[in-house]
């Protein structure tokens, strides 16, 4: 009967060593997939729906949010915010809801009676105080003077001014530059000889003079 070789045998544990060592490794590697697998992912949705909610109740939005970092840091921003108001940045200007359509409502219907059941002019009142919302959040709405709002013009401020004042300057220095050039003495035009101007002259006195003379002395 023969036995195996000592090489054999060692290539034989080697193997078993192997392929126990793979097997645990799968073994981890399956567990931390698990732990980082759908129940945290799960986590995650449920809170950022939560804080989506949170927003909406807030009557504000989260454009370019994708985790819960961007969401939660949104809510923080929106704190103290209502659907049913409008706050300008400065807080210095607050419309309620109840306010904006009472407001919008006289001024459409003005000399009509007012159907309270009319659900088009009921979402279309939603619709424009969502927008009037936004808008006086972002600061695009000022007062006008006479107790209501207008669009913020886009005033001269910050480089539009200064590109204006660069503007003016430069045209004001193309003006100084043509003045001066236009007081400077002209550059001397090429004159005609004199003897070609003078000769004519002589000829047409000179001519005149013979002719009187030749008819004096024919008398």
């Amino acid at each position: 009967m023969l036995q195996p070789s000592m090489p054999s045998m060692a290539y034989r544990l080697l193997r078993c060593c192997l392929a126990v060592h793979f097997a645990v490794v799968l073994l981890v590697v399956a567990q931390t997939g698990d732990e980082d697998g759908p129940g945290q992912q799960s986590a995650e949705a449920r809170a950022i729906k939560e804080l989506k909610a949170t927003l909406r109740n807030r009557g504000a939005d989260c454009h370019g949010c994708e985790t819960e970092e961007d969401f939660t840091r949104r809510v923080a921003e929106t704190r103290g915010w209502r659907a049913d108001e409008a706050v300008s940045p400065d807080g210095k200007i607050k419309v309620t809801r109840q306010q904006f359509l009472v407001v919008q409502r006289s001024s459409q219907h003005e000399g009509h009676e007012l159907d309270d059941g009319d659900d088009g002019d009921t979402d279309t009142g939603n619709n424009a105080w969502v927008e009037f919302r936004d808008a006086m959040r972002a600061g695009d709405l000022v007062e006008d003077g006479q107790g209501g709002y207008r669009k913020r013009q886009a005033g001269m401020t910050g480089w539009r001014r200064h590109a204006k004042w660069a503007l003016t300057l430069v045209l004001g220095i193309c003006a100084l530059a043509r003045r001066l050039l236009g007081v400077a003495p002209p550059s001397p035009q090429p004159s005609q000889p004199k003897g070609s101007v003078a000769a004519p002259r002589k000829a047409e006195g000179g001519g005149g003079t013979k002719k009187s003379t030749g008819g004096k002395k024919r008398r």
